[in-house]
Protein backbone atom coordinates (compact mmCIF):
# COMPACT_ATOMS: atom_id res chain seq x y z
CA UNK A 1 0.00 0.00 0.00
CA UNK A 2 0.98 3.07 -0.94
CA UNK A 3 0.32 5.66 1.94
CA UNK A 4 3.36 8.37 1.32
CA UNK A 5 2.00 11.80 0.06
CA UNK A 6 4.17 13.31 -2.20
CA UNK A 7 5.07 16.22 -0.64
CA UNK A 8 6.48 13.95 2.15
CA UNK A 9 8.95 12.98 0.01
CA UNK A 10 9.99 16.60 -1.29
CA UNK A 11 9.53 18.51 1.96
CA UNK A 12 12.28 16.37 3.87
CA UNK A 13 14.70 15.87 1.34
CA UNK A 14 14.69 18.73 -0.93
CA UNK A 15 14.70 21.02 1.38
CA UNK A 16 15.50 19.39 4.89
CA UNK A 17 18.10 20.57 6.94
CA UNK A 18 20.22 17.38 6.88
CA UNK A 19 21.41 15.97 3.70
CA UNK A 20 22.20 12.93 5.42
CA UNK A 21 18.42 12.39 6.27
CA UNK A 22 18.13 10.02 3.35
CA UNK A 23 16.45 6.71 4.95
CA UNK A 24 14.08 9.92 6.27
CA UNK A 25 13.32 10.79 3.09
CA UNK A 26 12.90 7.72 1.20
CA UNK A 27 10.36 6.31 4.21
CA UNK A 28 8.34 8.67 7.44
CA UNK A 29 8.82 5.19 9.23
CA UNK A 30 12.59 5.97 10.04
CA UNK A 31 11.81 8.97 11.39
CA UNK A 32 13.03 10.17 14.68
CA UNK A 33 12.46 12.77 17.49
CA UNK A 34 15.86 13.96 16.18
CA UNK A 35 14.83 14.36 12.34
CA UNK A 36 11.96 16.59 13.76
CA UNK A 37 13.65 19.16 15.77
CA UNK A 38 16.52 19.69 13.62
CA UNK A 39 13.90 20.38 10.58
CA UNK A 40 11.62 22.44 13.07
CA UNK A 41 14.87 24.87 13.81
CA UNK A 42 16.05 25.03 9.92
CA UNK A 43 12.47 26.22 9.46
CA UNK A 44 12.81 28.59 11.58
CA UNK A 45 15.91 30.47 10.65
CA UNK A 46 15.01 29.84 7.17
CA UNK A 47 11.54 31.06 7.33
CA UNK A 48 9.03 32.77 9.00
CA UNK A 49 7.74 31.58 12.33
CA UNK A 50 4.41 31.11 11.11
CA UNK A 51 5.43 28.73 8.31
CA UNK A 52 7.26 26.48 11.10
CA UNK A 53 3.86 26.53 13.42
CA UNK A 54 2.58 25.46 10.24
CA UNK A 55 4.65 22.50 9.22
CA UNK A 56 4.55 21.30 13.12
CA UNK A 57 0.84 20.95 12.92
CA UNK A 58 1.42 19.68 9.56
CA UNK A 59 3.99 16.88 10.44
CA UNK A 60 1.85 16.29 14.07
CA UNK A 61 -1.32 15.45 12.52
CA UNK A 62 0.47 13.24 9.55
CA UNK A 63 2.71 11.46 12.19
CA UNK A 64 -1.00 11.37 13.75
CA UNK A 65 -2.22 9.39 11.20
CA UNK A 66 0.54 7.25 10.33
CA UNK A 67 0.37 5.82 13.68
CA UNK A 68 -3.40 5.80 14.78
CA UNK A 69 -5.23 4.91 11.06
CA UNK A 70 -2.20 3.40 9.37
CA UNK A 71 -0.83 1.31 12.00
CA UNK A 72 2.72 1.81 10.62
CA UNK A 73 4.29 3.11 13.88
CA UNK A 74 4.10 2.74 17.51
CA UNK A 75 4.85 6.12 18.97
CA UNK A 76 4.98 9.79 17.03
CA UNK A 77 8.40 11.39 16.50
CA UNK A 78 6.26 14.45 17.10
CA UNK A 79 6.02 13.58 20.93
CA UNK A 80 7.05 16.12 23.45
CA UNK A 81 8.37 18.34 20.47
CA UNK A 82 7.08 21.76 21.27
CA UNK A 83 5.42 24.28 18.66
CA UNK A 84 7.53 26.82 17.39
CA UNK A 85 6.76 30.35 19.69
CA UNK A 86 5.15 33.18 16.99
CA UNK A 87 6.60 36.69 18.09
CA UNK A 88 4.00 39.02 19.27
CA UNK A 89 3.40 41.65 16.20
CA UNK A 90 1.95 44.72 18.21
CA UNK A 91 -0.96 46.33 16.69
CA UNK A 92 -0.65 49.83 15.30
CA UNK A 93 -2.95 52.07 17.08
CA UNK A 94 -4.17 55.71 14.94
CA UNK A 95 -3.58 58.61 17.40
CA UNK A 96 -6.33 61.09 17.78
CA UNK A 97 -4.63 63.04 15.93
CA UNK A 98 -4.45 61.01 13.04
CA UNK A 99 -8.49 60.49 13.65
CA UNK A 100 -8.84 64.16 13.82
CA UNK A 101 -7.62 64.26 10.48
CA UNK A 102 -9.26 61.38 8.83
CA UNK A 103 -12.31 62.76 9.95
CA UNK A 104 -11.85 66.35 8.45
CA UNK A 105 -10.66 64.65 5.13
CA UNK A 106 -13.60 63.07 4.87
CA UNK A 107 -15.88 66.05 5.72
CA UNK A 108 -16.80 64.97 8.92
CA UNK A 109 -15.32 68.28 10.39
CA UNK A 110 -13.07 68.11 13.43
CA UNK A 111 -13.76 65.62 16.38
Amino acid sequence: MCWRPCSWRGTWENTGPDPEAGAAAEDPVEVTRAHVEAFQAWMIETRSASTALNKHKGLQQFFKWLMLDEGEIVRSPMERVRQPKLPQKPVPVIRDEETSNLAVSLGYGGC
